[in-house]
C-alpha cells in the first residue's frame, strides 16, 4: 500500500513482506478466515435472539399474549450464547493472533537474514503520527489480519490481536533503546526525493543497470510513462486481452514476403478460434517499434497469458515455436521472445526444478562466460580490448577472445551458467550489462534481457532502456 512504499526502506519492505509470507506459509490465513466465520456464526445466534426478543415485546404489548413466555426464554438464551460466546471467542482470537505475530516476526528474520528490516518497520509504525489504527467500524472483525493493532486498546489489551510494538521490537532486538523512528513520508515538508531514496536503497549516481533494479525514483517513473506512451493505446489494450495477447505475440513473429504468407496461413489453421483475425492489424500497429518496445509488450502480456488454460498454453507455445522455425533460422529477437515467455510461463503451468549449483566460481565456468560476453560484445559493437577487460575482471581472461555470436553456442553456455552459484550470477550480469550499455542499442538491450531471463535473474526492462 501507499504507506509502506512511501515510508519504508527496501530492507524494511522485505521484512514486512517476509512477515506476511510467514502467515501464509504457517497456515495462519486459514486459521484467521475460520475465526472470522466462527465468530460471526456465534454472533448471529445472538442477533437472532435479539430479533425474537424485540418481536416478543411487541407481541406482549398486544392482546395476544398466550404462549409468549417460552419464546422469550429462548430469545434470551440465544442472546446469552451469541454475545457471551462472541466475547470469549474474541478473547481466544486475540490470544492466538498475538502468538502468531511473534512467530511471523521471527520467521521474517529467518527469511531475510536481517533483523533490522522487520524491526525498522515496527519502529516506524510506532513513530508514525498515524500509527496503524483504522477508523472503519468493519476493521474490528478482521483486526487480526493486519500488520499492527488497528483498534484502540481496551480492557488492558485483553482483545488486542497484536502484542505491543515495544514487546515485538525487543523480541527481535533485545538491546533496543526504546526510541521509535519518524518515517520520512510522515514528516511535514519531506520531499519526494527523500522518500524515494529511502525505498530504493541504492547509492546516487549509480549507472550500471543491474544496480538500478528496485529503484523507484522519479526518473524511473518518468521513463516508464514514456515507454507506455511510445507503445500506444492499441497495443497496450491488446496486451491485456487473452485472445488479442496471443495474436500480439504471433504478430511479432510474422516475417516478410513468402515466409509471412506461410506463417499467416499456419496461424489461420493452428491458432485458437478468435485469435487469427487480430494478427494482421497488430502487425501494422507494431511496425516501427524496436526490440525493447516489443519486449515491453511481451512483459505486459505475461499476466494475461497466465490466465490461459493448460491446454491453451501448450497450444500457444507450440505455435510460437513453429513460427520461429518457419524460415529455418532463429533471429536474435525471436530467441529473446521465446526465452522470456518460457521463463515467465513455464513455472506457472508446470513444475520446474531449480537448477543445482555446479559452478561455485566464475573461473570454473570461464569457457561459458566467454561465449556469453562475446555475444554481448558483438551486439554492442564492442572491440576486443573491451571484451578482454571484462573477461579479466571475471577471471575468464583469454588473449584470443574476440566478439562473435552463435545462438547454438550461446544456448549451450547459458544452459550451463544456470548452474552457476546464485551469488555469482549478478557479477556476471554486471559485466555483461557494463559492456552492453557502452553502446546501448535495442539489439544489445534485448540480448541482455534474454540472458538475464535464462539465468533466472529477470531484468526489468527499464534498467536496460534508459
Amino acid at each position: 500500500n501507499r504507506g509502506t512504499i512511501d515510508s519504508l526502506s527496501r530492507d524494511e519492505l522485505q521484512g514486512v513482506v517476509a512477515h506476511e509470507f510467514s502467515h501464509i506459509l504457517n497456515g495462519d490465513m486459514r486459521i484467521n478466515l475460520r475465526l472470522i466465520a466462527l465468530l460471526h456464526g456465534i454472533l448471529f445466534l445472538g442477533m437472532i435472539g435479539y430479533g425474537i426478543l424485540r418481536g416478543g415485546v411487541h407481541v406482549r404489548s398486544s392482546r395476544d399474549r398466550g404462549g409468549i413466555g417460552p419464546v422469550l426464554i429462548v430469545a434470551v438464551g440465544l442472546i446469552v450464547i451469541g454475545y457471551g460466546g462472541t466475547f470469549f471467542g474474541k478473547w481466544i482470537k486475540a490470544a492466538v493472533s498475538r502468538q502468531r505475530e511473534y512467530l511471523a516476526d521471527a520467521a521474517a528474520v529467518q527469511f531475510t537474514r536481517n533483523p533490522q528490516g522487520i524491526a525498522g518497520a515496527l519502529k516506524k509504525i510506532g513513530g508514525s503520527m498515524y500509527g496503524s489504527a483504522m477508523s472503519s467500524r468493519a476493521a474490528e472483525e478482521a483486526s487480526h489480519l493486519f500488520f499492527g493493532d488497528v483498534l484502540v486498546r481496551s480492557f488492558g489489551g485483553l482483545f488486542a490481536t497484536h502484542p505491543p510494538l515495544e514487546d515485538r521490537i525487543r523480541a527481535i532486538e533485545p538491546n533496543w533503546n526504546g526510541q521509535f523512528e519518524t518515517p520520512a513520508a510522515t514528516v511535514p515538508g519531506a520531499s519526494a526525493e527523500t522518500r524515494h531514496t529511502g525505498v530504493a536503497g541504492f547509492a546516487a549516481g549509480t549507472t550500471n543497470p543491474i544496480d538500478q533494479i528496485g529503484s523507484t525514483d522519479a526518473e524511473a517513473l518518468d521513463h516508464a510513462q514514456s515507454l507506455i506512451q511510445q507503445i500506444g493505446v492499441t497495443l497496450m489494450d491488446a496486451a491485456h486481452d487473452p485472445y488479442v495477447a496471443r495474436a500480439l505475440i504471433y504478430a511479432m513473429l510474422v516475417g516478410n514476403g513468402s515466409i509471412a504468407t506461410r506463417q499467416l496461413q499456419f496461424i489461420d489453421r493452428q491458432a485458437e478460434p478468435g485469435v487469427p483475425e487480430h494478427v494482421e492489424s497488430l502487425r501494422q500497429a507494431i511496425d516501427g517499434h524496436d526490440e525493447l518496445q516489443r519486449i515491453a509488450l511481451i512483459e505486459l502480456s505475461v499476466p494475461t497469458l497466465k490466465a490461459l488454460s493448460p491446454q491453451q498454453y501448450q497450444r500457444f507455445m507450440k505455435n510460437v515455436s513453429a513460427l520461429i522455425k518457419a524460415d529455418d533460422k532463429v533471429e536474435l529477437f525471436e530467441w529473446v521472445l521465446y526465452r522470456v515467455l518460457s521463463k515467465e510461463l513455464a513455472p506457472h503451468f508446470g513444475k520446474t526444478k531449480p537448477p543445482r549449483t555446479r559452478y561455485r566460481t566464475l573461473k570454473s565456468a570461464a569457457d561459458h562466460t566467454r561465449v556469453v560476453l562475446s555475444a554481448v560484445a558483438l551486439a554492442a559493437q564492442a572491440d576486443r580490448e573491451t571484451l578482454r577487460e571484462q573477461l579479466k575482471w571475471l577471471d575468464a581472461a583469454d588473449d584470443e577472445a574476440a566478439p562473435f555470436f552463435d545462438l547454438a553456442e550461446l544456448n549451450t553456455a547459458l544452459g550451463q551458467l544456470r548452474h552457476l552459484h546464485p551469488l555469482k550470477k549478478p557479477i556476471l550480469l554486471k559485466a555483461a550489462s557494463s559492456m552492453a550499455t557502452r553502446n546501448l542499442t535495442p539489439q544489445s538491450g534485448a540480448l541482455l534481457h534474454g540472458i538475464a531471463a535464462t539465468m533466472d535473474c529477470p531484468l526489468p526492462l527499464a534498467a536496460v532502456s534508459r
